[in-house]
């Protein structure tokens, strides 16, 4: 009997109590995928209805009373759709929810209001659905939602500069505001208006401790020239030792990134310019990132006394592990050229021109990375002097400037098409870091309960979901805008200016991007890295010498 009541849906060794277990699990499955599938279409049309400019519940209906009708799914369903979304998707999910005014958003709206990164109107349009739909919410918040809201108004109607008046205004609406959506409004103003957030920010700053901190903390994510100027001004002025160590240690964590730091009493200890004849440089190349994360430096220092030849050193560096190889050799200034030509002449080998001193940058940032630097990078540092070698910023930024990059408004589609062309082989998340997210994938995708492909591929974007909120820290971030920043220098220097652009664009992105889960380029570069270790494995398992005698 169990074999025609159950079909197909059971093992016929399995017991009747276990088919009929087995038999449970997978009809509540088939019934999940059929609703969320009823839930999902739906949705499609509802969003374009809005889209459309319809919004009332009366014009969306018949669709909207038929998902509303799924009373114990809807609302888990939009709340995925909303997190994974970008800000125009939320900005129509919430016109959505405004439609529905239904208690069962109300854990969903809380969370909307509870986030501390996200938009200011979204959380007031949250607030607003939860004071009708729940009659003990507390209508202080939606007052002070509001006056957050007001700011934001008066921000972006603005013109640049800011005269007093204007920023007495702007301050007096700023201190209104309850201090951890202050935080929220400084983040947020920071993403969508750039220079104008700075001048606000450099005009509050000293004025309460526990702000400037939080300050501190935001302008060293994503750093530039302007932002390192309020971070001195803090520094120099604040009476309070908290405030000067918070800044030290962002200025400890910049100069490690390259950026020069000069307080106002290292400027005074600067020597009076004295006329010095220029010393003969270097030549310096560097390759793409190759598929296995690795970059070729080739550079030389100029002729030693009493030789002909030039000191020519050929490093191998990782971006997540640090110097990998480095070698040293005196020789010829014909054979380098030689090997130089013959480097730039390998189509299947990308590599650029560069300086020397940019290659030292380079060997520099890695070797903090370098748990034990290779022997003959330990000897060869008194050549290097590296200590005379500074970049604010890598060498892309001299082609391409942070302000043209903020003016561009590439898609997303343009964006993660990146991801398709060979020059991004090499760009990949530090394998260490998803090691345990492949083997959840290969459980998922060898799992006999899963039974069709549909509900494995719903669980592995749920797993890129759920890991990107793990993965992407602020390390890993500045790893991969680093990465990038590098792929954009080798693009531009073989005339790919457009596609330089875009993995500008993208690095700077990465590194102002709070919710990680939410930006689609990081969702599907970690699919990406995770596919490519399982993959990497499973070669492995194949290469691995048989214990089985097969005569």
């Amino acid at each position: 009997m169990p074999d025609l009541f159950f079909g197909s849906m059971t093992n016929n060794s399995d017991t009747p109590k276990q088919s009929f277990e087995n038999f449970l699990i997978k009809f509540g499955e088939i019934m999940e995928k059929k609703t969320i599938d009823e839930l999902s279409s739906l949705f499609d049309v509802l969003i374009e209805k809005i889209k459309e400019g319809f919004s009332s519940s009366s014009e969306l209906e018949p669709e909207l009373s038929k998902f509303i009708s799924q009373k114990n799914e809807y609302s888990n369903f939009l709340k995925k759709r909303f997190l994974k979304a970008d800000k125009e998707m939320q900005s129509r999910i919430m016109t959505l929810m405004s439609s529905i005014s239904d208690k069962s958003l109300a854990p969903l709206l809380k969370k909307i209001i509870e986030e501390k990164f996200l938009n200011i109107e979204f959380k007031l349009k949250a607030a607003n659905i939860l004071s009708f739909i729940d009659k003990a919410f507390d209508e202080k918040l939606l007052i002070e939602l509001g006056e957050a809201a007001k700011f934001m108004d008066e921000i972006h109607s603005s013109k640049e500069p800011f005269s007093e008046s204007e920023f007495s205004v702007l301050s007096e609406s700023f201190l209104k505001i309850k201090k951890d959506l202050g935080e929220s409004v400084l983040n947020q103003l920071v993403e969508e208006t750039g220079e104008k957030s700075l001048q606000f920010i450099s005009r509050i700053i000293l004025k309460d401790p526990s702000l400037d901190l939080f300050i501190i903390g935001l302008l060293k994510k994503a750093p530039s020239p302007e932002k390192i100027k309020i971070l001195n001004d803090i520094y120099e002025k604040s009476t309070e030792g908290n405030i000067k160590n918070a800044v030290k240690k962002s200025f400890f964590a910049l100069k490690q990134k390259g950026f020069i730091i000069e307080t106002a009493k290292e400027k005074k200890k600067e020597e009076s310019p004295v006329f010095k004849p220029h010393a003969p440089k270097g030549e310096g190349y560097l390759s793409i990132i190759d598929p296995d994360g690795n970059q070729l430096l080739v550079f030389t220092i100029p002729p030693v006394k009493l030789s002909h030849g030039v000191i020519c050193f050929q490093a191998v560096i990782n971006y997540d592990e640090g110097i990998k190889d480095f070698r040293a050799v005196e020789i010829t200034k014909k054979n380098f050229k030689n090997y130089i030509i013959n480097l730039l002449g390998n189509k299947n080998f990308l590599i650029v021109e560069t300086t020397s001193d940019y290659c030292k940058y380079l060997l520099k940032e890695s070797a903090a990375k370098t748990q034990t630097p290779p022997q003959g990078y330990i000897e060869c540092q008194p050549f290097l002097d590296e200590k005379n070698i500074h970049f604010e910023q890598p060498l892309i930024y001299q082609n391409i400037s942070h302000e043209e990059i903020k003016t561009k408004n590439f898609s997303e589609s343009q964006i993660i098409q990146l991801l398709n062309i060979p020059e991004f082989e090499g760009l990949n998340v530090n394998p260490v870091r998803i090691e345990k997210y492949t083997d959840k994938m290969e459980e998922i995708e060898g799992s006999k309960i899963i039974i069709n492909q549909y509900q494995k591929e719903e669980r592995i974007t749920d797993l890129i979901f759920e890991a990107s909120k793990e993965v992407f820290d602020i390390n890993t971030k500045e790893t991969l805008k680093r990465k990038l920043e590098e792929i954009s220098f080798v693009l531009y220097k073989t005339g790919k200016e457009e596609e330089a652009k875009l993995a500008l664009f993208t690095a700077i992105n990465i590194s102002e991007s709070f919710e990680p889960e939410k930006n689609l380029f990081l969702l599907e570069l970690l699919k990406k890295s995770i596919l490519k270790v399982k993959s990497i494995k499973e070669d492995r398992r194949k290469e691995e010498p048989s214990l089985i005698y097969k005569p």
